[in-house]
């Protein structure tokens, strides 16, 4: 077998590894708090060594980052398509990429981990969007709007989300503030 055919099976045996301890560790966090948790109990839930385990992570916060990341390189590679940009259409499709991974977002927040998850989040989040400081806006926007969504326990549905945001898609001279959208922001009208 040559060198170049090792590394693609190779990099599917690192994301099966990746996968059960992730998995594990999800299973794990919806019985107790990350802080309680032990190495020892994550090995032993995953089918995994420690020797695998330490393979890949220094700690049990960053196979919950490692998750994150993997699941945000994804969310960016769906949502990279050409043509004008929404933003209505891509907090709606982030709320509806992360809706099956709420478990993750939340076990995130109750370890304090969201500072963590940014910084990534700031690295691998939109890439496709150019020129960088349109990036920039995008990435900080979306992380805000997220953040919040997971401080309310991920309540809130895409479509609710989407209509939320459909009031930025309009051009603002033509808007006046909404009363029910100042209400629910606690935004007072000038």
């Amino acid at each position: 077998m040559s060198m170049n055919e090792h590394q693609p099976r190779r990099k599917r045996q690192i994301e099966k590894t990746k996968e059960a301890f992730s998995t594990a560790l999800l299973y794990l966090l919806a019985r107790q708090p990350l802080d309680s948790l032990t190495v020892t109990a994550l090995v032993s839930a995953s089918g995994m060594s420690r020797k695998s385990f330490y393979r890949h992570y220094s700690s049990l916060a960053d196979v919950l980052v490692d998750d994150a990341v993997r699941l945000t390189i994804r969310m960016s590679q769906s949502l990279s398509t050409p043509g004008t940009l929404s933003i209505s259409r891509l907090c709606g499709s982030i709320i509806t990429f992360w809706t099956p991974h709420t478990d993750v977002l939340i076990a995130l927040r109750d370890a304090h981990l969201m500072a963590q998850f940014h910084r990534e989040w700031d690295r691998y989040a939109l890439t496709s969007i150019q020129p960088p400081l349109v990036r920039s806006f995008f990435t900080a926007g979306t992380f805000s709007m997220l953040s919040q969504w997971i401080h309310h326990n991920c309540a809130d549905d895409a479509d609710h989300i989407r209509h939320l945001f459909v009031r930025c898609d309009q051009p603002h001279d033509e808007l006046p503030p909404s009363e029910d959208m100042l209400a629910r922001s606690n935004i007072q009208p000038e």
